[in-house]
């Protein structure tokens, strides 16, 4: 019925809610607020797929997320998982990159955007698993979300390639204080 009387209605409409999966249903556009402040506003879709800010980005469950140092074009040092990154666009005005954990993925071998890692933890979900990695020297673990046939190969293993797709990483800005 909500849905209808949106569809229905001919003005504009201030939606506000906790429910992402609501936002994403019911809203064209969707503006993010931190601390009473629009940090981000953009068409839903967009917002989701590619979040700007920090903010946004965990308000949208990314548990990934690390400083960048020694930015240079389109490459970075994600200095909590102690890897250099490529990504897919210069990261201009960018201090930190996220990523999602049904983004990441496990593959053969190292190389670009492909490291060694170690399983620290399995976490059984409803539907899936969530594998809990660290790199050598990495401050923070990151989560990739799998299959549990998958998670369960993996646990079996001494070391795992965990690959970032460049298309998939988040180049992240923190908001203006």
């Amino acid at each position: 019925e909500f849905a209808a009387a949106l569809d229905a209605f001919e003005g504009a409409v201030l939606y506000v809610s906790h429910s992402i999966s609501e936002i994403y249903r019911y809203c064209g556009r969707t503006a993010v607020m931190t601390d009473g402040r629009v940090v981000e506003c953009a068409p839903t879709g967009q917002l989701f797929a590619q979040p700007s800010f920090v903010e946004t980005a965990r308000l949208l469950c990314c548990k990934n997320i690390s400083p960048l140092t020694e930015i240079a074009g389109e490459y970075a040092t994600a200095s909590a998982w102690n890897m250099c990154l490529r990504f897919a666009r210069p990261l201009d005005g960018c201090c930190q990159a996220g990523i999602h954990d049904d983004d990441l993925y496990f593959c053969d071998k190292a190389g670009e955007n492909c490291f060694a890692a170690v399983v620290e933890q399995i976490y059984d979900r409803p539907r899936k698993a969530v594998v809990q990695v660290r790199l050598p020297g990495a401050r923070e673990p990151l989560r990739v979300s799998c299959g549990r046939e998958t998670a369960g190969r993996v646990s079996k293993m001494g070391t795992v390639y965990v690959c970032f797709p460049m298309e998939k990483l988040l180049p992240l800005r923190e908001k203006e204080r």
